[in-house]
């Protein structure tokens, strides 16, 4: 594993960083963005308000447990996973109360990850965010941080497909609606399910793990899921860019 320090930052490369890049003037065409955890630092806001909810409700769990297990997925399909185990059931009016509350907090607290406009001005690539937050969540997060101008008409929510994440359905719909092929989209994703979703969409992903929730083994379980390169600051993505078509050209 090379490991190379980049002021405060890490930038952690697998030990044959892109071999499985082909040289092509066109590589990359586009790049897809996660929402909570990679463009905006939501994630450890939501599960925070979830396992508040959870607990009232008589679950036990804790914030660090449902960050490790759920963190990336549908609120409806932890709550579903949740259930099963313990054999109970939720009422799709508790799910909604539940987003509900979390919407409010979310709009009053969430802030964008650090370097994100940036960035997000530097590269000039098509621009699409793939997500499992439902479409109103999004969308509220994403205007509320003026991060929306950026991606134009190309914002896709988990309801927009029948199995979001992780299946690949989400980033599929995203390349076809970008014309795109998925072998030429790059996804920025901070979840395993997210992760397994991209790759099995055929995609090339890089990890992040610099948003609140992530602990420090994450950047392990993004690699074991399938994350090229793993980084922790988001003014790195465009050298991790211009370090792929170094490594293609």
């Amino acid at each position: 594993m090379q490991l190379t320090l980049m002021g405060d930052a890490m930038l952690k490369l697998s030990s044959t960083p892109f071999d499985d890049f082909h040289s092509n003037d066109k590589i990359i065409e586009a790049i897809i963005f996660d929402c909570d955890g990679v463009l905006i630092d939501s994630e450890i806001i939501a599960n925070r308000m979830e396992v508040e909810e959870l607990q009232k409700h008589g679950y036990p769990i804790t914030l660090d447990d449902y960050n490790n297990r759920f963190s990336g997925n549908t609120t409806e399909d932890a709550f579903r996973i949740l259930a099963v185990e313990n054999n109970d059931i939720f009422s799709p009016d508790f799910l909604n109360e539940v987003e509900k509350k979390t919407l409010l907090v979310l709009e009053k607290e969430a802030k964008c990850i650090a370097g994100v406009k940036q960035v997000l001005e530097i590269i000039s690539l098509p621009k699409a965010v793939a997500s499992n937050a439902y479409v109103e969540k999004l969308h509220k997060l994403l205007e509320q941080a003026q991060l929306t101008k950026y991606f134009k008409d190309h914002i896709y929510s988990a309801d927009m497909v029948v199995h979001p994440k992780p299946f690949p359905d989400l980033y599929l719909l995203a390349a076809r609606e970008l014309d795109v092929p998925p072998e030429r989209c790059l996804v920025i994703e901070d979840s395993e399910a997210g992760v397994k979703a991209a790759k099995a969409a055929g995609m090339h992903v890089f990890g992040f793990i610099g948003a609140s929730h992530h602990r420090s083994f994450y950047a392990s379980v993004l690699e074991a899921a399938g994350a090229e390169t793993t980084f922790d600051d988001m003014l790195l993505l465009p050298e991790l860019l211009q370090l792929m078509t170094n490594c293609t050209s």
